[in-house]
C-alpha cells in the first residue's frame, strides 16, 4: 500500500497541473500579457492550423507589435518523455499569430510559445492545450 500511495503522490500534482492548463489561457510571468487560442485548429491535409493572439490585460487589447521567438509543440504523458511534432510558423497579421502542427496523432498537444514585446524588457511566456485531430 506504502508503493502505491507513493506512486499517486507523485503523480497528482502532475496531472493537477495538466487539467489546469486545459481551462487556462496560458499567462505571462509578468502577468501583463497572456496568450488566447482563436477558435478551434483548421485541419487540412493532416495538419491543423492554429490561430493565436497575444493580449495586453490592461485595456484587453492585442499586442500587434510582438515578435515570436520561440516556439515548440508537444504531448506530455507521465509514463514517457514528451512527443514532439513539426511546427510552422506562418507571418503574423494585424496580431494574429498562425502555426501549422503536424502531429503524429490527435489528441491535447502543448503549444509553447516565447515572445518578445517591444518596449518591454522581459519576454512573455505561455502554454496553450490545443486539441488537435488529425
Amino acid at each position: 500500500m506504502n508503493k502505491n500511495f507513493s506512486r499517486l503522490s507523485k503523480i497528482l500534482p502532475v496531472m493537477g497541473i495538466f487539467l489546469t492548463m486545459n481551462w487556462m489561457p496560458a499567462f505571462a510571468a509578468s502577468g501583463t500579457y497572456h496568450f488566447e487560442q482563436i477558435g478551434k485548429p483548421t485541419v487540412a491535409s493532416g495538419k491543423d492550423t492554429v490561430q493565436v493572439k497575444l493580449v495586453n490585460r490592461a485595456g484587453d487589447k492585442i499586442v500587434s507589435d510582438a515578435v515570436i521567438v520561440e516556439s515548440k509543440v508537444y504531448m506530455g504523458s507521465l509514463s514517457q518523455p514528451a512527443m514532439t511534432a513539426p511546427l510552422k510558423a506562418l507571418p503574423a497579421k494585424n496580431g494574429i499569430y498562425k502555426f501549422v502542427i503536424g502531429p503524429a496523432m490527435a489528441g491535447n498537444w502543448l503549444l509553447h510559445l516565447v515572445a518578445k514585446v517591444p518596449g518591454d524588457p522581459a519576454t512573455v511566456s505561455g502554454t496553450l492545450t490545443i486539441a488537435v485531430v488529425k
